[in-house]
């Protein structure tokens, strides 16, 4: 069917460059970037000749400063300037040269020629002693530049860059010509697919129109469009459902490797910190790690590689720095998940838990400055939060018989004639304080001994709308008041009996 060499090469190409697109790809490189190769190793050209004009100019220059050097011994021996000014400008005639200076003995200056301003490129210098009968009787100094090599250089540089440009601009045009049919085209129908199902279109189909590499890997992708396709929609529906799981958890629901990447991390972790939960799925734990506060960065991070050495799960409160600067406390609390090989991941919720600190840390610098002035008073002194002692000042523990921080943390019970007198006390007591009120009583109390006394006592909550979060009480003694009510008391019976007692002796004394 071909009847000569070339019909069978030009068929063999024809059919490489349409079936594969390896083929075509090596015909656009033979095409495309054999032939300015070619072309191209003449910028060689410009490295040597530039080698080459310095190594020409080198070469010059130590020639005339040995011309020189000899020329000069005569005249400046007999110190005939006339002769060595005519040498000197035989060698000014090259227009490289510069300056010529010839100094006689002493470094006395004998003639110094010098070129008319021009252009000057790179200097180049020679220096050689004029000597005779093994004297040195002179010195001589030639300055030459290459200004005139360089320019020369250039133009042929230019020359070379011209035909260069040329040969790109024919070849470029064969390669576009080549890439556009045969791979820029699918290509860009491959893209435009690519762009709809970024954008979530999985319902527009995707035809092929060859049978080469990018024709088959078209069909597989489509293909794949179907299969994604369904994958979506089975994601979509799970990803809802866990959604609606996590945004019901207060704080931000995380799982990380340890000491490893970040797997997810809920969209709540920003209002905690400030970053958002894509910078954190893009990197690892340190980026975590590096907003805890430098004091507790090392204990956190021993506290965590415990529980996962121990797989068992942790709890922790410690502060961190947020995007803005500002310090805020967290809760974390994980739980390592373990497999046969080991730890694979921990899962866990990080809180804000800010607020509650700052509440308490407040709480306690009242303490501190109330117990140094509460110590001095002459009351007693309790704050109590949920029916339980959190401080107590000096003049209480004396008050109730007990020695120091010995009533703290117990039940206020302890000052209860009876378990009834106990609860019968509460009923009475929150109710009141929960509505703004402070509460105010005389009540018989027990100290450590098992002794009695009597009290006035006063009680105020620190937050109405939580009576049992924290409140304050105090007591007065009052026992010698009522022991001094007493015995009035019982005075004023006796008397009475006295004087009914009288008054019956003399009714019968009268015979009344």
């Amino acid at each position: 069917m071909f009847n000569s060499p070339y019909q069978r090469l030009r068929a063999s190409l024809r059919q490489l460059f349409g079936s594969s697109i390896y083929g075509a790809l090596l015909l656009v490189v033979l095409g495309g970037l054999v032939v300015p190769a070619i072309f191209g190793s003449y910028l060689l050209v410009g490295v040597h000749e530039r080698q080459s004009a310095r190594t020409t100019l080198n070469e010059a220059l130590q020639r005339n400063a040995d011309i020189l050097a000899l020329g000069m011994q005569e005249s400046l021996w007999n110190m005939n300037a006339e002769s060595a000014h005519s040498l000197v400008e035989s060698v000014m005639r090259d227009q490289a040269v510069l300056l010529v200076t010839v100094l006689g003995l002493g470094d006395a200056q004998f003639i110094r020629l010098q070129a008319p301003q021009r252009p000057v490129g790179n200097l180049y210098r020679a220096e050689r002693d004029i000597i005779v009968r093994g004297e040195r009787i002179g010195h001589v100094v030639v300055e030459m530049d290459d200004a005139r090599s360089q320019q020369e250089l250039r133009e042929k540089q230019m020359s070379y860059l011209f035909v260069l440009g040329a040969q790109l601009a024919v070849s470029m045009a064969l390669i576009v010509l080549f890439l556009n049919r045969r791979l820029l085209r699918p290509l860009r129908r491959l893209m435009r697919f690519s762009d709809r199902l970024s954008h979530g279109d999985f319902d527009t189909p995707l035809v092929s129109h060859s049978n080469d590499e990018l024709g088959r890997l078209t069909a597989q992708l489509e293909q794949m469009r179907a299969a994604i396709g369904q994958l979506f929609e089975d994601v979509g529906q799970r990803e809802e459902r866990f959604r609606t799981i996590v945004t019901q958890v207060p704080g931000a629901v995380f799982r990380y490797r340890p000491d490893g990447a970040i797997d997810f991390v809920s969209d709540a972790i920003e209002a905690i910190c400030g970053y958002s939960a894509r910078q954190f799925m893009s990197g690892t734990t340190h980026a975590w790690a590096a907003l805890i506060s430098p004091e507790e960065r090392l204990a956190h991070r021993r506290a965590v590689r415990q529980a996962v050495q121990e797989v068992r799960p942790y709890a922790l409160e410690y502060r961190i720095i947020d995007a803005f600067g500002i310090e805020r406390w967290v809760a974390e609390n994980g739980q390592p998940q373990a497999c046969a090989q080991g730890v694979v991941w921990v899962d866990g919720i990080i809180a804000d838990i800010s607020q509650r600190k700052h509440h308490e840390m407040r709480i306690e610098a009242l303490l501190t400055q109330q117990s140094a002035i509460l110590d001095n008073v002459m009351f007693g002194v309790m704050f109590v939060r949920h029916r339980r002692i959190v401080s107590v000042n000096r003049r209480c523990e004396e008050l109730f018989g007990y020695g120091h921080a010995e009533m703290t943390g117990k039940s206020t019970a302890i000052v209860f004639m009876t378990s009834f007198d106990f609860e019968e006390a509460g009923e009475r007591q929150y109710p009141v304080l929960a509505n703004g009120v402070d509460f105010s009583e005389e009540r018989q109390y027990r100290r450590r001994d098992g002794s009695l006394l009597w009290a006035l006592v006063s009680g105020s909550a620190l937050d109405p709308l939580h009576p049992n979060e924290g409140s304050i009480w105090v007591y007065a003694d009052i026992t010698a008041r009522k022991e001094a009510e007493e015995k009035l008391r019982l005075s004023g019976s006796r008397r009475a009996w006295h004087h009914r007692h009288r008054q019956s002796r003399l009714y019968a004394d009268h015979g009344l």
